[in-house]
């Protein structure tokens, strides 16, 4: 293969690997306790049991929060809107939470401290939609904007050597992995398309409403990310066998 093509192929495939491990990492970095999380079944008796679970679930958020706000201003693929609206709602989030964190330390009522215990729930979803819906729409935005346009070129430079100059080591094989590479970009195209607008018009409420409402949407990204990976190596293969 002449330099230049295998430099071409190289570097959209490096760039396709870090996008799509960026991906996937994106869907591991969320918290444990993304699961619809709800207060304690049993309902706390005293106003301190109250205050020391109050004090335990605003302090999680805010860790959690103090961990996605840099990934997320630091992310080079949502665009400006996208991000100045993730942003809004975890730095919102994590304000409100410093509020709560104070109140049910000063409630003195056990009524008013179960309300405010309950809204850490109800009212922000920092665990269930807040953050999960920043990692599916910054994957989603990686995946849209960068990582599938770099397998697209791959593709584009294969196709341009088998037509061209290396059409003399075209095989069988090369032609079925290119036409699975073509299948696996557009799987990946197909199901990373929307999820960045659905996944940041879900609010709390619509969570309360609905705990699956963004299952779709997470598994969206995880199939589009496996379908880049696929691709990625497909583009691999094929560089392998025409070198």
């Amino acid at each position: 293969m002449k330099p230049s093509l295998a430099a071409s192929i190289l570097a959209t495939t490096v760039t396709a690997a870090l996008l799509v491990g960026s991906c996937s990492a994106a869907l591991a970095a969320e918290p444990a306790g993304s699961a619809p999380s709800a207060p304690a079944t049993t309902a706390p008796r005293t106003l301190s049991s109250v205050q020391a679970l109050g004090a335990g679930a605003t302090a999680a958020r805010i860790s959690a929060l103090d961990k996605a706000i840099p990934r997320v201003t630091a992310n080079a693929y949502l665009s400006a809107t996208d991000k100045d609206r993730v942003l809004g709602t975890l730095n919102g989030d994590r304000a409100a939470m410093v509020t709560l964190a104070a109140k049910i330390a000063a409630d003195t009522d056990l009524t008013v401290a179960k309300a405010d215990y309950h809204s850490i729930f109800t009212g922000y979803r920092v665990f269930a939609v807040a953050i999960p819906q920043s990692l599916y729409a910054a994957a989603a935005s990686g995946l849209q904007d960068a990582a599938i346009p770099a397998l697209l070129s791959a593709q584009a430079t294969l196709v341009a050597a088998i037509s061209g100059p290396l059409a003399s080591k075209d095989t069988p094989a090369i032609d079925a992995t290119m036409a699975d590479l073509a299948s696996q970009i557009r799987s990946a195209q197909q199901s990373v398309s929307g999820v960045s607008v659905f996944a940041l018009s879900v609010t709390p409420e619509q969570f309360n409403s609905n705990h699956e409402i963004l299952a779709a949407t997470r598994a969206s990204v995880k199939t589009a990310a496996a379908a880049a990976k696929k691709a990625r190596a497909d583009v691999a293969s094929v560089k392998a066998a025409l070198t």
